[in-house]
């Protein structure tokens, strides 16, 4: 009976002590699983939409985030960096964008902290955001996603819920009432119903402690530990672990301590030195150790600051022991200190002798090569892996542009030789030079693959160990925007992200947008017709749908894609740049009365009796709910028109003019906003018919004279234009208006005061034909602005400048000219009375206007070339041409793009050219003007290897400027989507034939080939009136390549006698 009792208390013990081993691990899984309340940093990164790839975004964010809980309750503040470039910062919250809270704003340093909730800290959070970069007419919204690092959740000061969860054990074992078996009375008062009922004994057997021996546990301070293993005196190589104070988890400190750590034995001592590595405004001040109950700072044996790393020496009692650890932390930026325990846990089976004549490698950490690296490539097994990885600018953890042109992730392959990265870059074409730093020297990566079609490359390098950022080199040219620079990188990869090839996740499908459809209807006019309520961009900051089309006069939905607009929100439709209308959703969902479509019409009013003074377009606006017409709108419509600024004499009398059924102007409504820089006028009207923009008073403009103020200090305004236009230049945004007029003695200075100094590298002015430094007559380095002076001659001339503008966040770096216009309207004197100078004797200078469009009028036609008024035959030729910037005679960028000579085509006598543009991907829309209108261009042919594709439209005369209308669309190196007029500029004098009717049938040149044809063929010339004279032979020109004028009868007799004589030796045999 009493063996049964003894078997039945041995299987009670057991299960005793199997459930006090497991319960705090339940109790920790449950913590686990929801954080403290407190404060935390999280690194994050900002993504493209919908893709895995840093997005330009991210480099206008600090790191890392903090991270707020309160109860359920989890809130992310991150620092914003170039504030006054983000306008809107927003994140999805319940399915809707909600403006993110600002916390506080740094105009100095230009950055703000916005505050906003996140449910989920794993899961990729979406965001929208609207930039603006006016240096480079950079205006842009789109949608990111924040992807927070779980993995780099670091507490700050956290609320602590009782007592530390590693506690005293000594003084729990202490208190038998509480051990762990449950069984204190039979443990102390019954030692003899111990599980083999021989108490003394168990002492012999650790691994009953726990239930058995609470007197003598309490006695064992270092429970359960192993003995420090013995060594001899010597320097030793460690690896180790940085844990939780509370788990066995990873700490955050494990990343901000060097491995291995340097072990030293010296007589009878143990010392472990620990490289401390912090980060750039995130530092360690102190790293303390337990030893015996008192914590004790080491000792820096060496400092690297350029690499912001020391090596520290601790004297360690039990290095076989979990050592109790903790941390000041200190980050300047928000002014913020704090203190966090964790613990050190010592590998004792990497211990390694270090060679006597290498003692100090392991106490140099800013050397990179360091012996037997744990974690590095070697350890892994030979076979092929992917890794992610980011591209950080040089010496910075900023990702850098580069990331952008690169696909994630890379793929690594381990060899028993070593370990290379095979790396594919997109956008190849722009990217002349990789190399990666082997063996302190940049060398070539080696090119796998290159996809022409795709415009990407695979280059391959190896590499050493994945744990270290490698540094790499790069050249990179953007013909686009004029850019051409070299510059460092490293490449920083997350060895966490490493898998093995064949287990890549697949890229989830994107669902398929119906995109919309121009459809042809009465009178050959088109219409828009919307099959999917994405074809809409939607702004959710000024929660609005957009759409917008050149070439369509009305825009068709159903009934069913309009009710999916928000019924708050508001719908505009835009005809090209001309006019927009902005509806409202809510009114018009309300007049739906069954399954019809909406229609909103523009038709463009050209009777002159109507147009007549007219600054603007003129449209008749129509808005048909199935046969309804809907004419009055409860709440207002918002009309924004283009308008032509060299028609306007006084801005601010510009109204919106109602024009009724008679043609009369019914109606003047005062706009709600005019702008002269952006050349628009914006009104609300409460019905729909006919309006326009008109200038309602017309007074003659007085002569302001240039010279005869008397001497003084005097304010004056100005418009800084773009060269040779009257459009407003980027420049003008970095000027403070008014400017400083000093007049002495008849001489004029201005004193201009320019922001964002730092970008501005060069400012000059042209003073006597020559450019030269204006100035500086002070700077203010805290607000980034500085004066500058110049010399002015005449007032009410534009005043030539010359500047020199480096953003280095876009990497833009660009030279230009502008104007400088001044307003002599606006001179006041130092008490602030418009001064009125003395009357010139000189007649006044015209205002300035947009240079005149240049046009061919060479009459001596020295080029040879066949010209148009002397006629052309049927057939084709090719012609010079140069592409110009709207309205004046610079060469635009556009030129680039296109191949030269293009090939003009008569057919019927109609002139047609072909050009072929470069860079196809990029030029969304290649329109030209056809009676009016603006028409895509035919596409003729498309050649996706070499990114070209050739465009044919008509020409009616080839000596006038034919317009154009682009629409140029990139992502990188920054999301570019410009829209923009030009003009081709034919050059007449350079026609020459390529054959008369087709390639190939012309002839060559008297004397230059094997032949010399007849006059009659050569002929090219004729007039529209059947009259003309036959060319000479100088006008005659050759086509190498087509004009053989061989005998080809010969050439046919001589093949038919080799033929029957092959044959005859056949037949015969004799072959």
């Amino acid at each position: 009976m009493k063996r049964k009792w003894q078997k039945l208390l041995s299987i009670l013990s057991v299960w005793m002590i199997l459930f006090a081993s497991f319960a705090p691990s339940i109790a920790g899984a449950a913590e686990a699983n929801s954080l403290a309340n407190g404060e935390y940093t999280i690194d994050f990164k900002v993504l493209k939409d919908g893709t895995n790839e840093t997005s330009v975004m991210n480099g206008y964010t600090a790191k890392p985030a903090t991270v707020f809980i309160n109860g359920n309750d989890t809130y992310v503040e991150v620092t914003l960096t170039q504030s006054d470039w983000i306008k809107v910062f927003q994140t999805r919250q319940n399915g809707t964008f909600v403006d993110a809270e600002v916390v506080s704003e740094d105009p100095e340093a230009n950055t703000r902290i916005v505050r906003f909730p996140v449910e989920d800290l794993a899961t990729k959070l979406d965001a929208y955001t609207h930039v603006v970069i006016p240096m480079i007419n950079y205006d842009n919204w789109y949608t990111v996603q924040f992807q927070f690092d779980e993995n780099s959740l670091t507490p700050v000061n956290v609320e602590q819920p009782g007592e530390e969860e590693n506690g005293q054990p000594e003084e729990e074992i202490t208190e038998p009432g509480e051990g762990e078996s449950g069984q204190p009375e039979e443990e102390i008062t019954e030692p003899g119903e111990g599980e083999s009922g021989q108490p003394e004994e168990e002492i012999t057997e650790p691994g009953e402690e726990e239930s058995s021996q609470p007197e003598e546990e309490a006695t064992e301070p270092g429970e359960g530990e192993e003995e420090s293993p013995e060594l001899e005196d010597g320097t030793y190589t460690i690896d180790f672990r940085a844990l939780r104070a509370d788990n066995d988890n990873l700490s955050s400190m494990d990343g901000y301590l060097g491995k291995p750590a340097l072990l030293e034995v010296e007589g009878g001592k143990t010392f472990v030195s620990l490289t401390i590595n912090e980060r750039e405004g995130q530092f360690l001040t102190d790293v303390r150790l337990d030893t015996n109950g008192e914590w004790t700072s080491g000792t820096v044996v060496s400092e690297d600051p350029e690499n912001l790393s020391r090596v520290v020496k601790y004297e360690v009692a039990n290095i076989a022991a979990v050592i109790d650890a903790e941390v000041d932390m200190y980050v300047p930026r928000a002014n913020y200190r704090n203190k966090q325990k964790f613990r050190l846990a010592l590998d004792m089976d990497s211990i390694t002798e270090v060679e006597e004549e290498q003692p100090e490698e392991p106490t140099e950490p800013g050397q990179p090569e360091k012996p037997e690296q744990p974690g590095d490539e070697t350890e892994l097994a030979v076979g092929e892996y992917t890794i992610d990885f980011m591209v950080l600018k040089d010496g910075t953890n900023d990702t850098s542009v580069m990331d952008g042109y690169t696909e994630k992730p890379a793929h690594l392959t381990v060899e028993e030789a070593g370990a290379y990265v095979d790396l594919t870059l997109t956008n190849s074409d722009w990217i002349k030079l990789f190399q990666t730093k082997q063996n302190g020297t940049f060398v070539d990566a080696e090119v796998v693959s290159e996809d022409a079609e795709a415009n990407k490359r695979v280059v391959r390098f190896p590499i050493d160990n994945v744990h270290e950022q490698l540094d790499a080199y790069t050249h990179v040219v953007i013909p686009m925007i004029n850019y051409d620079n070299y510059y460092t990188v490293q490449l920083s990869f997350d060895v966490n992200s490493l898998k093995p090839a064949d287990n890549e996740s697949e890229t989830p499908e994107v669902p398929e947008v119906i995109p919309p459809k121009v459809v042809e209807g009465d009178g050959g006019k088109f219409s828009l017709v919307i099959q999917d309520v994405r074809n809409f961009t939607y702004d959710s900051g000024k929660k609005r749908y957009e759409i917008g089309h050149r070439n369509v006069t009305a825009y068709e939905i159903s009934s069913e894609i309009f009710a999916q607009l928000n019924h708050d929100a508001s719908v505009s439709f835009a005809i090209g740049d001309d006019v927009t209308a902005i509806f409202p959703v809510g009114f018009l969902q309300s007049q739906f009365a069954g399954e019809e479509s909406i229609t909103f019409s523009f038709h463009e009013v050209t009777d002159a009796k109507i147009t007549e003074g007219a600054v603007s377009k003129v449209y008749d606006f129509n808005v048909y709910m199935g046969d309804k017409e809907i004419t009055q709108f409860a709440d207002p419509v918002t009309l924004n028109f283009a308008v032509d600024g060299q028609l306007v004499n006084k801005w601010d009398q510009l109204q919106v003019v109602y024009i009724n059924d008679a043609g009369e102007k019914a109606e003047f409504i005062n706009p709600t906003n005019i702008d002269s820089n952006g050349q628009t006028v914006t009104a609300h009207v409460s019905h729909f018919s006919t309006f326009g923009v008109f200038e309602t008073a017309s007074e003659e403009e007085e002569e302001t004279p240039t010279t005869g103020l008397p001497n003084g200090t005097y304010t004056i305004d100005f418009t800084v234009l773009k060269h040779n236009t009257n459009e407003v230049s980027v420049m003008d945004n970095y000027t403070e208006k008014p400017a400083t007029l000093v007049v002495q003695d008849g001489q004029q200075t201005i004193d201009l005061t320019l922001t964002n100094s730092d970008w501005i590298k060069l400012f000059q002015t042209k003073q006597n034909g020559e450019y030269v430094d204006a100035e500086v007559v002070s700077a203010d380095t805290a607000a980034n602005k500085r004066v500058v002076r110049f010399d002015v001659q005449d007032l009410s001339a534009k005043q030539s400048a010359y500047t020199h503008v480096v953003i280095p966040e876009l990497q833009y770096d660009n030279f230009y000219e502008v104007h400088i216009r001044f307003d002599t309207n606006s001179i006041r004197d130092e008490d602030g009375n418009i001064v009125t100078p003395n009357p010139n004797p000189n007649p006044a200078q015209p205002g300035p206007t947009v240079p005149s469009q240049p046009s061919p009028t060479n009459p001596s036609n020295p080029g040879g070339g066949q010209l148009p008024e002397e006629g052309l035959k049927d057939g084709e030729y090719t012609i010079d041409f140069t592409v110009l910037k709207n309205n004046t005679n610079e060469v635009s960028v556009m030129d680039d793009y296109t191949v030269k000579p293009a090939i003009l085509s008569v057919e019927n006598q109609e002139t047609y050219v072909t050009v072929t543009l470069k860079n196809s991907e990029w030029i969304k829309v290649f329109q030209t003007e056809q009676d009016g209108t603006y028409v895509d261009a035919e596409i003729v042919s498309v050649n996706a290897v070499e990114d070209t594709r050739d465009v044919r439209f008509y020409v009616e005369d080839l000596e006038e400027l034919v317009h154009a209308y682009t629409e140029v669309y990139f992502e990188e190196p920054i999301l570019y989507d410009g829209k923009y007029f030009v003009q081709f500029d034919f050059d007449v004098h350079s026609i020459t034939p390529l054959g008369e009717g087709g390639i190939g049938s012309g002839n060559n040149e008297k004397g230059s080939g094997n032949g010399t044809g007849s006059a009659e063929e050569d002929n090219l010339s004729f007039t529209r009136d059947n009259g003309g004279s036959q060319p000479t032979t100088a006008e005659r020109v050759t086509n190498s390549k087509t004009a053989d004028t061989a005998m080809i009868g010969l050439l046919i007799l001589l093949l038919a006698g080799s033929a029957f004589w092959l044959i005859r030796k056949y037949r015969l045999g004799t072959l």
